[in-house]
């Protein structure tokens, strides 16, 4: 037996890279075809400039459609509440107006990511944010 023993500590084992580096490129071909390369869309909005008075006046004289994210699936438009789901319509019928958007306290941030979402679903390309203010300074 010892001599069985000496053969195989003479003997050593050679590991073939081969395999490995087959898997490797299958895995990295297989990550690069179920990948997805969607383009980021953006919306362009128009912000007031520090806040002031002037430039909200400015935005405010051809106001035709204000809507306020309430919290909560909540949207006020021109101080009408409804759900989330029944302001598509609305504003597909405003189109062509600007639309100003202002974010009441109770929301929260996925309510105006919804929000964006639509319009720029919709392609509204008057659209313009205003200042958050809180409800003892509102209108």
């Amino acid at each position: 037996m010892s001599s069985i023993a000496q053969q195989y500590k003479r003997r050593k084992l050679m590991i073939s890279l081969t395999p490995l580096i087959d898997v490797v490129f299958i895995l990295l071909i297989f990550f690069m075809l179920a990948s997805s390369f969607a383009k980021n869309r953006s919306l362009e909005l128009n912000i007031p400039a520090n806040g002031t008075a002037n430039a909200k006046s400015d935005i405010i004289q051809d106001d035709k459609t204000r809507l306020r994210i309430l919290g909560e699936g909540k949207i006020e438009i021109n101080k009408i509440t409804y759900s989330f789901n029944e302001i598509s319509s609305i504003l597909q019928e405003n189109k062509n107006n600007r639309l100003l958007i202002e974010v009441g306290e109770e929301a929260i941030a996925q309510d105006m990511v919804q929000v964006m979402d639509l319009v720029s679903k919709l392609a509204l390309e008057k659209v313009s944010l205003l200042p958050y203010k809180k409800k003892e300074n509102a209108e």
